[in-house]
């Protein structure tokens, strides 16, 4: 909890304490306005000051006035004195309802605050461009005119909002199975940056930069090496977040007779 929700706690907990603070110094000052003796008197609790025969008039049989009067102040700072008793035993429970309520007061607010959060978060995540890379639908591997191998690569975007300052890197290269060497890394120095529409594709055609040796082709369709196509994918959404997104497609035996390509169990990742 913040300490503001500490300090208005306490002072909504000091506020009935200065209200019956006050009051009771009313109580207080009537006192101090009795005589030294009367005062001691009225310490105590349910004392009168008794009435003496000089102070009855015999004839009358009435109280004097004087004694009368007496009777009635003591009275009076009593009745205030229990009025002050009952009073505390209100403000205790005001004390106790004001701070239950302020706690159920922040307990609400914090949960409304999360709820206003996590709205916010499922909005941006539905809202951000989502950007992919995949084989090209119904095509497969390829030589080009030097019969090197390419690769058709649909980049799309698959979000409601555009991508910006995205940037591309791809590599095309053969490994021994199992796979025990660690990929090129991205290099985004050497390439542009572009801006993909909702739904907008960018066609690219990774190509390996030799023709293959009989050898490699062999060990490609015998299962001992594969043909890899990695890249990485790296943009700015709608909400000013760099998102990335990695990839990595390899053909080995029959698949790469065929010209077919297939997602490797590792280097498929995205933010």
């Amino acid at each position: 909890m913040k300490p503001i929700y500490y300090i208005a706690i306490i002072l909504l907990l000091l506020t009935p304490a200065s209200v019956h603070f006050g009051y009771s110094e009313e109580v207080k000052d009537l006192v101090k306005k009795e005589s030294p003796d009367k005062k001691e008197k009225l310490n105590k609790k349910n004392i009168k000051e008794p009435i003496t025969k000089e102070l009855i008039d015999t004839n009358s049989k009435k109280v004097n006035p004087q004694t009368n009067t007496n009777i009635q102040t003591v009275k009076h700072v009593q009745d205030l004195s229990d009025e002050d008793t009952e009073w505390s035993n209100a403000d205790i429970f005001m004390v106790l309802f004001t701070a239950i309520l302020a706690l159920f007061t922040i307990g609400l607010w914090r949960e409304a605050n999360r709820s206003v959060k996590i709205t916010e978060n499922t909005a941006k995540r539905q809202l951000r461009a989502y950007i992919f890379a995949r084989l090209a639908d119904g095509e497969k591997l390829f030589p080009d005119e030097i019969n090197c191998l390419s690769v058709p690569i649909i980049i799309e975007n698959h979000g409601q909002t555009p991508g910006h300052q995205l940037k591309i890197s791809t590599f095309v290269n053969i490994y021994k199975n199992p796979l025990n060497e660690t990929l090129d890394p991205p290099n985004f120095q050497n390439g542009s940056q572009t801006y993909l529409a909702p739904g907008q594709i960018i066609r690219m055609y990774p190509t390996l930069p030799r023709s293959l040796k009989e050898v490699e082709v062999n060990a490609i369709t015998s299962k001992e090496g594969s043909f890899y196509v990695w890249g990485y994918l790296e943009y700015i959404d709608i909400f000013d977040n760099k998102q990335k997104t990695e990839f990595r497609l390899y053909s080995t035996g029959a698949d790469f007779t065929r010209g077919e390509l297939a997602y490797s169990l590792e280097g498929n990742t995205a933010t």
